[in-house]
């Protein structure tokens, strides 16, 4: 009989986003450092409305100055721009390394492999609440067609695994535009528009809306049938709440938000619409056909570690085809690094010759 995975499961109603935080990187670092729990399901939901930034969405201008409107908030996951907040909860898988379930070859499941897998337990929630939920690839999970969750994930330089959703219950995705009229009215955030009547959220299927606590135990039951593993209810220690409070602290601050910034010194700029939404290039050359510094950001899926080494390997690049092909090859060559939602990782090539008007 296979050894019982026994899971960390954590459940925090209203909670601020820097909180949140904070306690998925102290999951996550107990996780890797072990022994002890192999993983962690954290549940939680955040009050009033909020927009929820993907990791390399540049932030609007003004972010973190002002109290008026939609709190903004910067995750730790790349992906789309989502609004949270009442009406939607969130949750977090975490894990010592991706493969962490299935190998202890921490690169058995490529990237593409992680969301088609720890999904799964979503979809058990789902039908725990009566419901048939369908993950049709990329980053929605949907009923009826209809877009009701989206999931994201990341892994820190250690490898460990945060792997996060997003899910309409009260309210649905459409309420995004609204919040972003307020708090990016210079429209620096790019989305694509969903209509009202072509997403959807529990309380519009099943007629009432779930109560939060109901919301995470269907998750806990999904995630436990779906992986043999066992959620036993964790609550933080004083110690680990004042250690949270401090960490929450700096996020609250306006660094983490402003990770990502329009720069003044990337005046090149170009966009592509790409499998999950904007896919954005900032860059300037310091010759004719010298890339001296490129940004990206938009709507990808990516591990940030590799990105940002990946960006930092492009200064004083030849744009020449052979050049660019052989830097984006030595970062997406292989399992660790990864960019998604933009299709083959050569696309960066194209994109980037495109962008500075040096031919392909």
């Amino acid at each position: 009989m296979p050894e019982e995975i026994v899971t960390d499961f954590v459940v925090e109603a209203d909670v601020t986003p820097a909180w949140s935080l904070a306690a998925d990187f102290h999951l996550l670092r107990s996780l890797e450092r072990g022994p002890g729990r192999r993983a962690a399901l954290r549940v939680w939901s955040f009050g009033g409305d909020v927009v929820s930034l993907g990791r390399y969405h540049l932030a609007p201008r003004g972010a973190g100055t002002s109290a008026r409107g939609p709190l903004l908030h910067r995750r730790a996951t790349g992906g789309r721009a989502v609004p949270s907040g009442e009406g939607f909860v969130g949750f977090s898988f975490l894990l010592p390394h991706r493969s962490a379930l299935f190998s202890d070859d921490p690169l058995f499941l490529s990237p593409e492999q992680i969301p088609n897998r720890y999904v799964r337990g979503l979809l058990g929630g789902l039908e725990t609440l009566g419901l048939r939920g369908f993950y049709p690839g990329r980053d929605f999970v949907t009923l009826e067609g209809k877009p009701l969750a989206m999931v994201t994930f990341e892994e820190t330089e250690t490898g460990g695994l945060l792997f996060e959703c997003v899910l309409a219950v009260g309210r649905n995705f459409a309420v995004l535009p609204r919040f972003l009229d307020t708090v990016d009215p210079e429209g620096e955030v790019k989305i694509a528009l969903l209509e009202a009547d072509s997403v959807t959220s529990l309380s519009e299927v099943l007629g009432r809306a779930p109560s939060f606590e109901e919301v995470a135990e269907a998750l806990c039951v999904g995630y436990e049938g779906r992986f043999g593993i066992r959620c036993v209810r964790r609550t933080w220690s004083t110690l680990e709440r004042e250690a949270l409070a401090a960490r929450a602290r700096e996020y609250s601050e306006s660094r983490w938000l402003l990770g990502r910034v329009r720069r003044p010194d990337l005046p090149g700029h170009a966009i592509r619409w790409a499998q999950l939404g904007a896919f954005e290039v900032y860059f300037r050359l310091s010759g004719p056909r010298i890339l001296g510094e490129a940004e990206f950001a938009g709507d990808f899926i990516a591990n940030s570690e590799g990105l940002f080494s990946f960006e930092r390997a492009l200064r004083g690049a030849a744009l020449e085809r052979s050049a660019l092909e052989n830097i984006v090859r030595t970062f997406y060559g292989g399992k660790k690094n990864y960019i998604l939602g933009i299709g083959r990782p050569e696309v960066l090539v194209d994109f980037l010759l495109e962008a500075t008007g040096t031919g392909i």
